[in-house]
């Protein structure tokens, strides 16, 4: 999945394991695109990406350093590859990514 916008992380919460990146606000937007990480068990990420794509790995040498995950349990995790541009910029291992709009506030 390809984002080209900015996109921020917006927050985490670590007794829910959830991490959500936020699309960066422009005049006259009425949404901002929303992509939620649930159940977050590692991750590596930049503050801000200037072009945001996620790339689903089956398996990365960084990923296993930071995150031990049984292999009786691997099948539940998905792990992503963050890219900014076409520029490695880190990852997430999680359960699941939802990607939304959300309705801007004035």
């Amino acid at each position: 999945m390809r984002f080209p916008m900015l996109m921020q992380v917006w927050s985490y919460q670590i007794s829910h394991r959830l991490l959500v990146f936020r699309s960066y606000e422009k005049e006259g937007d009425t949404t901002a695109t929303e992509i939620e990480f649930v159940g977050v068990v590692g991750m590596k990420t930049r503050s801000s990406y200037r072009s945001l794509t996620l790339q689903e790995v089956e398996s990365d040498r960084e990923m296993q350093d930071l995150v031990n995950i049984p292999d009786r349990l691997s099948h539940r995790f998905r792990r992503i590859r963050l890219l900014d541009g076409e520029e490695p910029a880190g990852f997430v291992v999680c359960g699941n990514v939802r990607v939304r709009e959300v309705p801007l506030g004035y």
